[in-house]
């Protein structure tokens, strides 16, 4: 056994020495881990009690939610159905008569009086026309 004249090691405070005095260093290590275990499980049983107010107020609030909607109005129905929206039927075509085709010889050969080369351009008028002048 080793005996100090320091200060007391972490976790033997005074209030061991004051509960205990005069006790041998295992009765205050066990005094010390009494008093542990009653405060983690006080600690415990805290969370626990905070966790099922939590739950009771969840239970309320979707309680209250339940009634508020089973309170609403059921949105009334017609007592007739409605009648359907009839659009007009498409209009017909206009029958317009097929152009009439002259009577073509299509055995005779097409002349060209001259080559597309020698065609002059057709002339504008306007503004190009005065710039050309």
């Amino acid at each position: 056994m080793c005996t100090s004249t320091g200060p007391a090691p972490r976790g033997r405070g005074t209030a061991v020495d004051a509960a205990i005095p005069g006790a041998s260093e295992s009765e205050q290590r066990a005094a010390i881990a009494k008093q542990l275990h009653r405060d983690l499980t006080a600690r415990a049983w805290a969370q626990v009690h905070e966790w099922d107010q939590v739950r009771a107020r969840q239970a309320a609030a979707a309680q209250a939610r339940a009634e508020a909607a089973a309170a609403q109005p059921v949105a009334e129905v017609p007592a007739a159905p409605v009648a359907p929206i009839v659009l007009p039927a498409p209009r017909p075509a206009a029958v317009t008569p097929a152009p009439e085709v002259a009577d073509v010889n299509d055995d005779q050969e097409l002349v060209v009086s001259e080559p597309p080369s020698k065609v002059a351009p057709p002339k504008m008028s306007g503004l190009s026309a005065a710039r050309d002048e």
